[in-house]
């Protein structure tokens, strides 16, 4: 019956202590994810500099000469 007690005494405790944890969690899984979308946009549009592009892409080292239509 004590131990009974003591669980029931137990468990707002630990609910609240798992609360504050998962907010925590939450916050951070939410800044980590706001910065990968920004990286992920700022990489997009650098790689939209054909000049840029050369260096960060290493296919694009490896293309031969572009045809040219308007022949």
């Amino acid at each position: 019956m004590v131990m009974a007690l003591d669980r029931l005494r137990k468990e707002p405790e630990y609910e609240e202590q798992f609360v504050l944890f998962s907010a925590f969690v939450e916050k951070w899984m939410k800044r980590a994810l706001y910065v990968l979308l920004s990286l992920l946009i700022a990489v997009q549009l650098l790689l939209q500099i054909p000049g840029l592009r050369y260096y960060l892409v290493i296919v694009e080292q490896l293309e031969g000469i572009p045809y040219d239509h308007s022949r």
